[in-house]
């Protein structure tokens, strides 16, 4: 039972943090588009709960552990395989929901912290 929850806790991790990062992207980084806030929010939900096995194999094949090659580059595969499919089918949608149930709420995208205007002379001197 015990063992039962700690692997939907694990699972239950990577939508949780994609929809908290998701939030945090919404808030903090207004000027991004929505599609750079979801892909970054899904992304890091993804790469980082997924370093931990990654660096794991990585040091069992430096201690020689993994044996030859040949098991390295299947432990290699077999967890970048793992770590795009739970992007995909796990944080990615979560992060799409949130940032999409965010931008209906708040309805107009806020402006952008910087406005371009095209009176303001540049920077490099060539200018009104």
């Amino acid at each position: 039972m015990i063992e039962t929850l700690a692997i939907l806790g694990g699972i239950a991790l990577f939508p949780a943090m994609a929809a908290g990062l998701s939030l945090g992207f919404h808030l903090f980084t207004p000027h991004w588009s929505r599609k750079k806030r979801i892909g970054r929010a899904a992304l890091l939900a993804t790469l980082v709960p997924m370093m931990l096995p990654l660096v794991a194999i990585l040091f069992e094949a430096a201690s020689g552990g993994l044996g030859d090659a040949e098991d390295l580059v299947l432990s290699l595969l077999a967890i970048l395989s793992l770590t795009a499919i739970a992007g995909a089918v796990l944080a990615l949608p979560s992060a799409w929901y949130v940032s999409e149930r965010l931008t209906r709420r708040d309805g107009e995208a806020p402006p952008p912290a910087i406005e371009h205007d095209e009176d303001v002379p540049a920077l490099t001197g060539t200018g009104a």
